[in-house]
């Protein structure tokens, strides 16, 4: 043998909990880059996601978050340059 124990051939899956948490960090770590930036791309929003997200209405809250925090979600960072000139006419109008 080669030292490898029984969870090299059965890996222990990890709890709900566990995985809920890993979410919980990505969707945190997202929101402070969001707010930084003032947007995400759907990519960025994608990959904090979990495979396990199942329902639409947890996708949907993830989403809730970041419209509530002000965070825009855009297609790529090439459209924050439109985006950035948008919201400067918008305040230039008011």
């Amino acid at each position: 043998m080669d030292g490898g124990g029984v969870n090299d051939l059965w890996p222990v899956k990890k709890t709900d909990r566990e995985l809920e948490e890993e979410l919980k960090a990505r969707i945190l770590e997202k929101l402070q880059t969001g707010k930084k930036k003032g947007f995400l791309t759907y990519d960025e929003v994608n990959e904090a996601l979990s495979d396990n997200i199942e329902s639409s209405d947890e996708i949907d809250k993830v989403f809730d978050i970041l419209d509530g925090k002000d965070i825009k979600v855009i297609e790529s960072d090439d459209d924050s340059e439109s985006l950035e000139g948008m919201e400067k006419e918008t305040r230039e109008k008011e």
